[in-house]
């Protein structure tokens, strides 16, 4: 029993047509996902998102299977994953309380969105690789934020942070450094 503690035990393996195998992992008595060779939840990436600004609605492109949720309990919260797999894991290993869930890809669910949001979370990944979506920054109400999760490492990253310099409706408010992630944090100019 002890020295389960210490040992990484494999729950669960999936196999998803975007992620290819996916792994449900128990470390020291915490859960993690990993996916392409990445971790996609657990507690590495659940440091990143432990200050996220109180928000009333938010909405999550690329909610994988859901253990930033935690860190929004007080949110009502539209989650879009393209990946089933991800929404059966985060269903049976988290919790997806005041979570609207919509299966599809981030840029299709987008185009159908008529609400506004105080919060948008952009953390779409497969394989490690950022899907290139820069969110307009009308779905947000008046003082609202937008959050891109993008990861520091890989010779083909997209640098969405020059990407956001450049757009004249975007201000990038902040960027929080983290050792393999940075969040850029954005509003209405």
């Amino acid at each position: 029993m002890f020295l389960d503690y210490f040992s990484a035990k494999t729950l669960e393996k999936f196999i998803s047509e975007f992620n290819g195998e996916i792994k449900v992992v128990k470390f020291q008595n915490k859960i993690s996902v990993w996916a392409g060779g990445f971790e996609q939840s657990g507690p590495l990436v659940e440091k990143i998102w432990q200050d996220l600004p109180p928000a009333k609605n938010v909405l999550i492109l690329g909610l994988g299977c859901g253990s930033i949720l935690k860190h929004l309990s007080a949110s009502k919260i539209t989650g879009v994953e393209i990946d089933s797999v991800m929404i059966e894991i985060g269903k049976k290993y988290f919790d997806y309380k005041n979570t609207k869930i919509i299966v599809d890809s981030g840029r299709a669910a987008l185009a159908r969105m008529t609400q506004l949001f105080d919060l948008i979370i952009v953390d779409m990944y497969k394989s490690g690789k950022m899907e290139k979506l820069i969110v307009p920054t009308d779905y947000l109400t008046k003082n609202g934020i937008i959050i891109y999760n993008q990861l520091c490492f890989g010779k083909d990253a997209f640098d969405i942070e020059s990407s956001l310099d450049k757009n004249p409706l975007v201000n990038v408010k902040e960027i929080k450094k983290f050792q393999y992630n940075k969040l850029i944090f954005c509003s209405k100019k």
